[in-house]
């Protein structure tokens, strides 16, 4: 089973008003894990994920309690559930 804490938050852009989805991770423990989750998470959400800052991530987390969201992949299967009932 794998698993993965992410916050996805919409971002509107200041040129074209247009909103983008961007997904946010905390910083890895180590750099052999950290290109590991990315790839699997680049493969689930068929997008750059960004790795922020431990800082940014606190603020992240503040700012979207509802958002912080953890990933689960068990047997094949994709789970996106809220990280508090994790």
């Amino acid at each position: 089973m794998k698993k993965s804490i992410f916050v996805r938050v919409l971002r509107e852009s200041d040129q074209t008003g247009e909103k983008t989805e961007c997904v946010y991770v905390p910083p890895p423990t180590g750099f052999m894990m950290g290109l590991a989750r990315h790839q699997w998470l680049k493969s689930y959400f068929k997008c750059e994920c960004s790795i922020a800052s431990r800082d940014y991530w606190d603020l992240l987390c503040k700012e979207h309690k509802e958002g912080v969201m953890v990933l689960v992949e068990d047997k094949g299967k994709f789970r996106e559930l809220p990280a508090c009932q994790e």
